[in-house]
């Protein structure tokens, strides 16, 4: 209590509230001489309805249990200026743990949105958004929100950012990676600006306003006293309108950036998928609730990965803006992650791609403000972990990667034999580029793939594409550097002696059709024109010494199985397999057409599945005239053969040792597997190719359009086997493209065909019917059409 000389006593409350009003009508009274200072009290507790005083203790429990995200806000600022400033200095010590809390959350986040957006709202009613120096877009009110958000948001557990001083807090707030140094200066320049701004404004019309005249001249005084003077046409008002629009446009965009637009939502929206992020301790019962909805089976782990991909490596960036921006998309990237087969690999796999690229700051802000590019990041890493790990070799490929995507189109086999040619031109080492070439193809092909933006037949075409190219590359690159050494193959008989000897590497089974898909071998012929040898001008070689042409291709192929085939320390290339060749394992690697073709013409020695296996060859590199003639002989070879029904059984038979010899759940060699239609066709190929040269065709799809059009096939029966073989060449690449290993078999863990189907967009029961059901199809087919042609 208080007493007082003369009267009741009165109590301390009473006392301090009296005195206050005293103080308040002592500094903002009217009198002849104006007004002292406008005293503003309605930031106290309980604001105009409260106490105009109050205890110490009673001040500390309200903020405890009443306290406002906007009362932190404004107690960023607050100082001692009269009075007790012992008092004064245990209210500011004791008040620090409510400003300054462990986290801020996504709800106070929105919270503080909201105020500001109330402020910009009054400010546009009344028409001053661009005008208003203080409220205005991009006044001094927006950089100070900029700056007391991030305050609240990170001096929590850092109390170099707990200025009071604008300034002061935004150097604070840079040195601790808060903000840029860019976006720092520019805030910087913009605050002395406006204030300065402000200050002649209330100078010049002796006012507290912070609005700019709406008068031309007074403008132009104002711009005057900014110290701007005429510079060729314009005038300083222009100037200083100028220099005013700029500022607080730049001004505006870093707080949209940095707040609203990074964390979206409304006032009462929680997000605890954000609050485990910005909380630097959480309970591990939220840990659990925020993360048990998005099916992952070890929450501990995916909450240790967030922690990584929080957590900034490279150097100049800020762990802190990192935490932030990952916050700000956390809700978005679980839920895509929760779409993904396999939410605990994708994630995993993020975090190792994610850490190879560095400067996860700039990869969060991205996301935040570009949520397609999110998704697109997320299914790389939930869809495979070879693509996955391609980024995570070569960070540098995102780039392109995105700048691929938008042109939305597959590349052309001659685009990407002259990109390959014109990077390995005078290369020293080829290994690296090959290897950089065919990662970045591959991750093109297959991000397109999974994104769903090409076809079955398209996808694999450009697989076969890109090894056409690899392999034609290197087969030149090979064959120019034996020419040097031992000098051009001529050719010592028939109607071309003494001309260049030519050759043709011929792909067989999926090269040939243009089919292979990931991690498919490449299945070939070599074969070269005729017998001869070597010349090289200036050649001081006796002739017995000199190799033949035989020796040289040989080597050439050698060459060019060394540099596909070997396990080098970037891995292989591509696995190479020419037993298929009339020699088998053990006779030359390559073939004179001669002997080729005086092979095939023997009908007697030549097995049918050799005939089988040309029906889809195709020349792959070589003179064009060249593989003109092997055409020929191919297409003598396959199709000029007697016809003899026993070849019905013969297929049969091999085709059911093949079907013995797999696991039942095959794609290519079980029961109604793709086997099945390429022997189908196979034999139609054999059965009717000379009297309907259209069929003729490597490819699968093309066949089965030609032997419709012939009336080889009905429309229904091309449709149906077409379609059917289409999904299964689709289910093989997603069994593949997850590891790049050739999987050809339905796995038996019911958990890991799950993942299978949801790759391909199906629950389990559906795919598994949608499987039996083309695999039905395509046998039913396979056997009837086989019988009719007997």
């Amino acid at each position: 209590f208080t007493k007082i000389p003369r009267g009741k006593p009165i109590d301390n409350s009473e006392f301090f509230s009296r005195l206050a009003s005293e103080i308040v009508r002592l500094l903002s009274s009217h009198t002849d001489r104006g007004t002292c200072y406008r005293v503003d009290l309605r930031l106290r507790p309980e604001g105009q309805r409260g106490p105009l005083a109050r205890s110490l203790e009673g001040t500390l429990a309200y903020y405890d249990t009443l306290g406002r995200t906007f009362e932190r806000q404004a107690l960023i600022k607050v100082r001692t200026v009269a009075g007790d400033f012992n008092l004064g200095f245990s209210f500011i010590k004791s008040i620090e743990s409510f400003v300054y809390r462990r986290y801020l959350s996504f709800a106070e986040i929105n919270e503080i949105k909201a105020l500001k957006r109330r402020i910009e709202l009054q400010t546009s009613k009344q028409g001053l958004e661009q005008t208003e120096v203080k409220t205005g877009r991009g006044g001094i009110r927006d950089i100070e929100f900029t700056i007391q958000f991030l305050q609240l948001l990170n001096g929590g557990d850092l109390p170099m950012v707990r200025e009071r001083n604008t300034l002061k807090a935004l150097l604070a707030l840079e040195k601790a990676g808060c903000l840029t140094d860019q976006e720092s200066r520019v805030l910087d320049d913009a605050y002395r600006f406006l204030r300065k701004t402000e200050h002649r404004l209330q100078v010049l019309f002796d006012l507290q306003t912070h609005k700019l005249p709406d008068k031309d001249d007074e403008l132009s005084k104002l711009a005057q006293r900014m110290g701007y003077f005429s510079e060729g046409d314009k005038s300083p008002r222009e100037l200083f309108l100028e220099e005013y629009k700029d500022r607080t446009s730049l001004t505006h965009r870093i707080l949209e950036h940095l707040l609203h637009q990074t964390f979206s939502g409304d006032a009462d929206q929680s997000e605890p998928e954000s609050d485990i992020i910005l909380d630097p301790n959480p309970e591990p019962d939220l840990i659990r609730a925020a993360l048990e909805k998005y099916r992952f089976k070890n929450i501990d782990a995916a909450y240790q990965n967030l922690l990584l991909l929080a957590q900034e490596s490279a150097p100049f960036l800020s762990t802190r803006r990192c935490r932030h921006f990952l916050a700000s998309i956390a809700p978005a990237l679980l839920k895509s992650l929760r779409e993904t087969p396999d939410p605990d690999m994708a994630l995993m796999n993020l975090e190792k791609v994610t850490a190879s690229l560095g400067a996860k700051t700039i990869l969060w802000e991205l996301f935040s403000f570009n949520p397609p590019s999110l998704k697109l990041y997320v299914d790389i890493c939930a869809w495979s972990q070879f693509l996955s790990g391609i980024l995570t070799n070569n960070p540098g490929m995102i780039d392109e990667l995105l700048d691929s995507l938008v042109l939305d189109q597959p590349r052309k086999l001659s685009e990407l034999k002259q990109e390959l040619a014109d990077l390995c031109k005078n290369a020293t080492d080829l290994d690296p580029i090959l290897h950089s070439f065919q990662d970045k193809e591959l991750l093109r092909i297959g991000v397109r793939d999974i994104l769903g933006k090409d076809p079955t037949r398209l996808m694999v075409a450009s697989l076969s594409d890109l090894a056409e190219t690899v392999l034609s590359i290197v087969a030149d690159i090979e064959m120019n550097s034996l020419i040097r050494k031992l000098g051009t193959p001529i050719l010592s008989t028939g109607p071309r002696v003494g001309k260049p000897c030519r050759y043709a590497i011929v792909g067989l089974g999926k090269l040939g059709g243009r089919e292979i898909n990931y991690h498919s071998d490449l299945d070939l012929i070599i074969l070269y024109e005729g017998e001869g040898k070597p010349y090289l001008p200036n050649n001081q070689t006796h002739d017995e010494q000199q190799p033949d042409n035989n020796s040289f291709f040989v080597d050439l192929t050698q060459r060019i199985i060394k540099t596909l085939s070997n396990h080098g320390p970037l891995g292989r290339l591509y696995e190479l397999d020419l037993r298929l060749r009339p020699t088998g394992r053990s006779g030359s690697l390559v073939i004179p057409i001669g002997e080729f073709q005086k092979y095939y013409s023997d009908s007697d020695s030549v097995q049918l599945w050799e005939r089988l296996m040309l029906s889809r060859a195709r020349v792959v590199h070589g003179d064009s005239s060249f593989a003109n003639d092997v055409l020929a002989v191919v297409t003598n070879a396959v199709c000029m053969v007697p016809w003899q029904s026993t070849f019905i059984d013969e297929v049969k038979t091999m085709r059911d040792r093949l079907e013995a010899s797999r696991n039942p759940g095959d794609l290519k060699r079980g029961s109604g597997g793709m086997a099945d239609v390429e022997f189908l066709i196979e034999v139609l190929q054999i059965r009717f190719g000379a009297s309907h040269p259209s069929i003729r065709q490597p490819n699968v799809w093309s066949a089965l359009e030609a032997m419709k059009s012939c009336g080889l096939v009905s429309p229904t029966e091309q449709f149906e086997l077409t379609s059917a073989y289409d999904f299964l060449l689709r289910v093989q690449s997603r069994l593949r493209i997850v590891q790049n290993l050739a999987i050809d078999t339905i796995p038996d863990k019911t958990d890991e065909v799950t993942k299978l189907a949801r790759r391909l967009g199906f629950d389990l029961i559906a795919f598994q019917e949608t499987l039996s059901r083309h695999q039905k199809i395509i046998r039913q087919h396979y056997l009837q059409i086989l019988e009719g042609c007997r």
